[in-house]
């Protein structure tokens, strides 16, 4: 519980601290990988690590920044061209087709309104791929690679949101690494949250919010971040004299550096 009513004893930010339970944190993932025929050809991308394997860590949200900006299903493919130093979609076989608005526009709109701890992209896409989006020139030569540009709408707004693509994620370590990235941000939203809100500062003393917080949370930043452990450590031991808001507000600077490092 974040705001309103006073918690009952137990209820905190993200986690129940009398079950150890953690909610699943909600997470953004390009439909089409999720099994969606929102391609541009009316097809999909199924992909069985995301759609079922992801699933069990994470509360799933599917979004299309070309079908829901309304381009249409099926329509006319797009891809990154670079003119006078700015990416722009264009169609590949339609000569005048420009949608570069029509996705910036959308991109702002529901980034205004997103809440999601991380998301999971389709690689090479001209709005969501990652790093991998292939860039051309005005002449149709390729001139490098880059990001969708819906992603550059999302790392301007949220500068280390978890990023990550379906390819990349078929590998165990880099999906384990996605996975306690977004548990740490969705961790370190909720301590922000929690060091203003007055029903908790009002229902648990120092110690005992920020021991739990630390029981949940400090697994996955040691293993991200072994060095960090003794700060860690001295913000649970001061949390009484230090007093629970600036106890959270230490403890969530320290996830917030360990997230900075792995973007």
């Amino acid at each position: 519980m974040m705001s309103g009513s006073s918690p009952a004893k137990g209820e905190g930010p993200f986690f129940d601290l009398s079950s150890g339970s953690i909610s699943k944190p909600r997470v953004g993932v390009s439909a089409c990988l999720m099994g969606e025929p929102v391609r541009y050809d009316g097809a999909d991308k199924y992909n069985a690590t995301v759609a079922e394997r992801l699933a069990e860590s994470f509360d799933l949200r599917p979004l299309c920044p070309e079908a829901d900006a309304g381009l249409g299903v099926p329509r006319p493919a797009v891809r990154l061209v670079r003119v006078e130093g700015r990416l722009r979609a264009l169609g590949v076989d339609e000569g005048g087709l420009d949608v570069t608005v029509d996705l910036e526009r959308f991109s702002s709109k529901i980034i205004a309104r997103l809440d999601v701890a991380g998301f999971i992209l389709k690689s090479r896409s001209p709005s969501c791929g990652k790093i991998d989006t292939t860039i051309h020139d005005m002449d149709g030569r390729v001139i490098g690679q880059g990001s969708g540009l819906f992603v550059h709408a999302l790392r301007h707004a949220f500068p280390f949101l978890p990023l990550e693509d379906e390819r990349v994620l078929e590998n165990e370590g880099a999906r384990e690494g996605f996975v306690d990235r977004v548990y740490l941000y969705a961790a370190w939203r909720h301590l922000v949250a929690a060091a203003s809100d007055r029903a908790i500062m009002g229902t648990w003393s120092p110690h005992e919010y920020l021991h739990a917080c630390h029981a949940h949370h400090a697994r996955r930043l040691m293993k991200r971040a072994p060095d960090v452990g003794e700060r860690l450590a001295r913000i649970v031991e001061q949390a009484d004299r230090a007093g629970l808001k600036a106890s959270l507000q230490g403890y969530a600077e320290v996830i917030r550096e360990v997230l900075v490092e792995h973007v």
